[in-house]
């Protein structure tokens, strides 16, 4: 979930949501409330598992840079990267995903104490959830 930074009546933190419009024939119409998933956060993680797939099938470790450095040349980096201070722009462009759900949750979470470790005292918070229970078509727009 990509958090909005607000909360409504019924839970602290929600997803973002977006009205975007859809052309059907050549007539656009008006689609509100769809969840955002931007098209940097799923770029992470499939950059995210890609690395640890790799490097699982090479047997490399925490440290070894050239199977990181290949993929980044892929998916881009942000600025501040030890090995890329400046970021990177990537070789693929993905467009952001906005999904109209099937049903929102939510749940119950208790705030740690970075300290100690242990629960905060009075420190209760709800997150609201987005479900979506259908494949999902991600397109790339160029390599």
């Amino acid at each position: 979930m990509f958090g909005s930074g607000f909360g409504d009546s019924q839970a602290d933190m929600t997803p973002v949501k977006e009205h975007i419009v859809c052309y059907d024939g050549g007539k656009g119409v008006i689609k509100e409330s769809l969840t955002l998933l931007p098209a940097s956060s799923i770029k992470g993680a499939i950059l995210h598992r890609s690395i640890y797939h790799l490097n699982l099938l090479d047997y490399k470790f925490i440290g070894d840079s050239d199977t990181h450095n290949n993929l980044i040349t892929i998916f881009g980096t942000q600025k501040g990267n030890k090995e890329f201070l400046d970021g990177k722009k990537g070789k693929i462009l993905m467009s952001d995903l906005f999904i109209e759900v099937d049903d929102e949750r939510v749940f119950e979470h208790v705030a740690i104490d970075r300290f100690r470790g242990g629960a905060k005292e009075g420190a209760l918070f709800q997150e609201k959830t987005s479900i979506y229970n259908k494949s999902i078509n991600l397109d790339i727009l160029s390599l």
